[in-house]
């Protein structure tokens, strides 16, 4: 999915479980890297003399080619008498902070009990690293709190390393996927599959219009009592659909940067009997370059159990990747985009089809 922080920031964590999971475990590959080449730098800077080694093709296997501060780390560390001093020590404590943050985001950001224990010791780490940063260079026994395996020395972030690792594998297996026509699903029931279909017929039959447009991966879970449904419309990250359905009821959130779109898709799904709130304009760090966009959501309380698959379906049919045919047959639409959305034109041929 492109759209993490985007989705994250409307409140769905269920929805990225995925791809949290995979870069936990592309963050757990590097953590152990850089523990590593810590010790191999303190190893060196003991006997300066000796090889320094070849660590190129385990920094590129871990995605790290562009990241020179890891080998000049390595052959410039010396110490000074209990202080082992490291070029880009800096770089090296911002990287182990990052990754141990991405790494226990699975377990510890979706608050769940069980994982307590962790997020207390990711905290403290979390700390030590922050804390570590004023320092010149490490003593020897911060390097061995860092890098010992030796339970019976106490914690060490080593050690949460390798219980983060343990634990995300258990979580990974039970996140199996399946495609459901089109739809990445995992953890939800046989009843669920109806649903997601409906929908994904909808977004098949107006997939044509984004012509080579990217988007329209479509992820679906069930979390507790709803199922959601998130579809990554475009490349924007704050261009987001998110859909819960709950008994006969369908919630949706929908975000977009430009207002004539999210004014015409919020005037389309009216028509059906949506009700919609909508906010004023957001401003997110790390999302739409700094820029406002607009966020809404819509209900439909359903009169029957058939209707949240057609509401679902005709969400998704006169989605953003639909107004291109609104477009074509509302030609006054982008003339109306800067002058209020109740101005939209109706675009009743599209709405033709839904239903």
């Amino acid at each position: 999915m492109l759209k993490e922080k985007a989705v994250a920031s409307l409140g769905q964590p269920s929805l990225l479980m995925p791809a949290w999971i995979k870069a936990a475990l592309a963050a757990n590959d590097r953590l152990k890297l850089y523990l590593t080449l810590l010790q191999s730098a303190a190893q060196h800077a003991s006997t300066p003399d000796g090889p320094v080694g070849r660590w190129e093709t385990d920094i590129a296997h871990a995605g790290l080619q562009d990241a020179p501060w890891a080998p000049e780390m390595l052959s410039g560390a010396y110490y000074d008498d209990d202080l082992l001093i490291l070029p880009h020590m800096e770089n090296l404590l911002e990287a182990l902070s990052n990754d141990l943050a991405t790494m226990a985001r699975p377990l510890c950001d979706v608050g769940q009990a069980s994982a307590d224990a962790l997020t207390v010791r990711r905290d403290h780490w979390l700390l030590q690293l922050h804390a570590l940063a004023d320092d010149e260079g490490l003593r020897r026994a911060a390097l061995a709190e860092l890098t010992h395996g030796d339970r019976q020395r106490g914690d060490s972030l080593h050690l949460l390393v390798m219980d983060l690792h343990k634990q995300i594998n258990a979580l990974s297996g039970e996140m199996a996927t399946e495609d459901v026509d089109g739809a990445h699903t995992w953890q939800v029931q046989d009843d669920d599959r109806p649903l997601i279909r409906a929908f994904m017929r909808g977004l098949h039959r107006t997939a044509d219009l984004k012509f080579s447009h990217p988007g329209l991966d479509t992820a679906v879970t069930r979390d507790g009592p709803r199922l959601l449904i998130q579809n990554d419309i475009g490349t924007n990250d704050v261009h987001v659909l998110v859909i819960e359905v709950q008994d006969s009821t369908i919630s949706l959130t929908y975000s977009d940067l430009h207002p004539g779109r999210f004014g015409f898709f919020r005037q389309m799904l009216e028509d059906m009997g949506f009700g919609w709130e909508v906010f004023d304009p957001r401003v997110s760090e790390g999302l739409n370059a700094g820029k406002p966009y607009l966020v809404g959501q819509a209900r439909l309380q359903a009169q029957s159990n058939a209707a949240p698959a057609a509401g679902a379906g005709r969400a998704k049919r006169l989605g953003p990747h639909g107004l291109a045919a609104g477009r074509r047959r509302a030609p006054g639409l982008q003339r109306h985009a800067g002058r209020g959305q109740r101005s939209l034109p109706r675009g009743r041929p599209a709405r033709r089809r839904a239903g």
